[in-house]
């Protein structure tokens, strides 16, 4: 018997079929051409979309097209036969605590709330994560220490 969710305005709206499948199904699947990288990046860009104005998780977000041209890309390297490593298409979200060049890096603080690196920190660097997609920044406490996180830094793309 599955549970169900409760009637409330603050509910999150189910996850569709992709969103629910672990992280090593869906990089077998876009292995296997099952799934293209596309696809698996528009359903969670979907999925944060609907739950994220209600769990306020994503504190900055890249822009859509910059993340689809990129699964595109990744796409077309499967298409040529490229390979695919572990990890491959799979959709990343880097901790507010790494600098990440062109994205707003608060570490979670308002002091820093406007803050764009202008470099990437070494884990949040392309060559750190080859063929995944870094596209969003989830929410983290105030400098990565206080346990309940401070939501004036919170979703805004």
């Amino acid at each position: 018997m599955t549970a169900l969710r409760p009637a409330t305005k603050h509910a999150v709206p189910p996850a569709g079929d992709i969103c629910r499948m672990s992280a090593v199904d869906l990089a077998e699947a876009i292995r296997l051409r099952r799934l293209s990288v596309r696809e698996l990046v528009a359903a969670f860009l979907d999925r944060i979309d609907a739950a994220n104005p209600l769990v306020n998780a994503i504190v900055s977000l890249r822009e859509r097209s910059d993340i689809l041209r990129e699964a595109d890309a990744a796409d077309a390297h499967l298409a040529q036969g490229g390979p695919a490593g572990s990890l491959f298409g799979l959709p990343m979200a880097i901790k507010d605590l790494a600098m990440t060049r062109g994205l707003r890096t608060s570490f979670g603080s308002p002091i820093f709330a406007d803050f764009v690196p202008q470099e990437d920190a070494s884990s949040s660097s392309a060559s750190a994560r080859p063929a995944a997609s870094s596209s969003a920044r989830p929410m983290f406490p105030n400098s990565g220490w206080d346990p309940t996180p401070i939501t004036t830094c919170s979703a805004r793309r």
